[in-house]
Order: structure tokens, then sequence, then C-alpha cells
């Protein structure tokens, strides 16, 4: 059941990221040095 859990939650979060790029022609992220930045996407 933990698994289950833990693969839907990856699924919501991914087809969130996907929503928002498609809405905004971009997403940020955190690189490894905890910068904001941004990456251009023609979803």
């Amino acid at each position: 059941m933990k698994i289950a859990e833990y693969c839907c939650f990856g699924v919501k979060i991914t087809k969130m990221v996907h929503e928002y790029g498609m809405a905004n022609k971009m997403v940020y992220y955190n690189n490894r040095f905890g910068n904001r930045l941004s990456v251009e996407v023609d979803w």
C-alpha cells in the first residue's frame, strides 16, 4: 500500500509540473547550489 501511495504522489506531481509548463511555457527548479533557475518548455 505504501508503494502505491508513493507512486500516486509521483504521478500527481509530474502532472502538476506538466500542466504548469503548458500554461507558462517554462518551469523552475533549484540547482545543486540552491539557485532557482528556469527552463523554457514547448509542451
